[in-house]
């Protein structure tokens, strides 16, 4: 798990920053629970469900920080690969994390570097004529990433060490012929900072080894199904996202479902579909956990402006949760500081109807197919 700190820009901290933070923990019954139907909801493309949420008063006690990030996952026939690193306030890391999809108890394969203060870990970005080289160099883990300029593939190259495993990975991620998601948007309270999200499926061919034995082998014959993710932008300290995502082949269809939920910046919010590499939008969904290991969303009533439709169930195989707590005493103020992240590990099934009036109406049926939901939460 990512934990991260930030120093407070603004000082001193104003006398209703209790109250603001007794408010904000409060907070989950008005951030994502539907008042009609007491079900858990997304704010898909909506607007921000609660303003006081970035009141003067939080922004000045908590202020903001800059979040980057960029992360590939795949899903071969027998693993979950997640390759990424991230730069958030004073913390960068980086890690690559496998896991074995037909035996989910199996303990995961995971190389991670975490840098509290940036002292140890190298990123950097370079733009020249030849492209955009992004790299993490530490003694334990070297990761690069090379995309040239108007170019739909990237290249990535990965070795680590944990433990007794020597990991070696090497891809090509490419995005031709697929459509993503990419936006621009001022954040709420500060209209001179602009938050970007981009995400795209990608084929990946190429070779994943450990200690020498390829494990997730790729081929131009048959690449594996995957998403990039990135992102770079300022938020609010307030952090909660709900991440549903997998990606799969179905007769002759490729599917990627990625559904997005954040009370940090809902404009990067989305309830689509990608079908055959093009996106469609669905009307806002709402999240019913009738168990903890069965999930499924349906069409909000009230919702009718696009006529494309998604109905999914998640019946959860494996759940991870990692949970941390504790008061920070930075620069003689003593933080709150929690993070909760539950990692949901199981498989799909539902239908997939495209109604669009340029394309045949087309009905995607599917069953037991891998994904994982990733539910994530900050408070300050």
């Amino acid at each position: 798990m990512l934990t991260f700190i930030q120093r407070l820009p603004y000082l001193p901290i104003p006398a209703d920053y209790s109250k603001a933070l007794g408010e904000l923990s409060n907070s989950e019954p008005l951030e994502l629970i539907d008042p009609t139907t007491g079900h858990l909801r997304y704010q898909g493309w909506g607007k921000y469900p609660n303003k006081w949420l970035y009141n003067p008063s939080m922004s000045k006690a908590c202020g903001r920080f800059k979040k980057f990030w960029n992360y590939f996952y795949i899903i071969s026939e027998n693993y979950l690969v997640t390759m990424a690193h991230t730069d958030i306030g004073t913390l960068r890391a980086a890690y690559v994390n496998i896991r074995n999809i037909k035996n989910m108890s199996e303990p995961t394969i995971e190389v991670k570097v975490e840098d509290f203060f940036r002292q140890y870990i190298t990123i950097e970005t370079e733009k020249n004529g030849a492209g955009v080289y992004s790299t993490v160099a530490n003694p334990d883990l070297n990761m690069t990433f090379f995309q040239r300029p108007e170019s739909t593939s990237a290249k990535i190259d990965i070795s680590g060490i944990t433990g007794q495993n020597e990991i070696e990975a090497d891809f090509i991620a490419d995005s031709k012929g697929y459509e993503g998601i990419s936006s621009v948007s001022e954040t709420y309270h500060d209209k001179s900072r602009h938050v970007y999200s981009h995400k795209i499926q990608k084929k990946f061919v190429g070779d994943l080894k450990i200690n020498g034995k390829s494990i997730v082998t790729c081929t131009f014959q048959q690449p594996c199904l995957g998403i990039f993710d990135n992102g770079r932008g300022y938020f609010p300290y307030v952090s909660r996202w709900i991440w549903p995502s997998t990606t799969f082949k179905v007769g002759n269809h490729e599917v990627l479902i990625n559904l997005g939920y954040s009370q940090d910046n809902p404009h990067a919010s989305f309830d689509a579909v990608f079908v055959d590499g093009k996106l469609y939008k669905l009307d806002p969904l709402i999240l019913v956990k009738e168990t903890e290991d069965h999930w499924k969303w349906v069409k909000a009533e009230q919702s009718n402006t696009h006529s494309n439709s998604l109905k999914l169930e998640f019946n959860r195989a494996h759940h991870h949760s990692v949970g941390v707590e504790y008061p920070l005493d930075f620069l003689k103020y003593v933080i709150p500081f929690k993070v909760d992240l539950d990692a949901n590990y199981g498989f799909y099934s539902g239908e997939i109807k495209i109604n669009e009036s340029k394309i045949a109406k087309l009905s995607i049926k599917f069953d037991d197919v891998f994904g994982f939901i990733e539910d994530f939460h900050a408070l300050w």
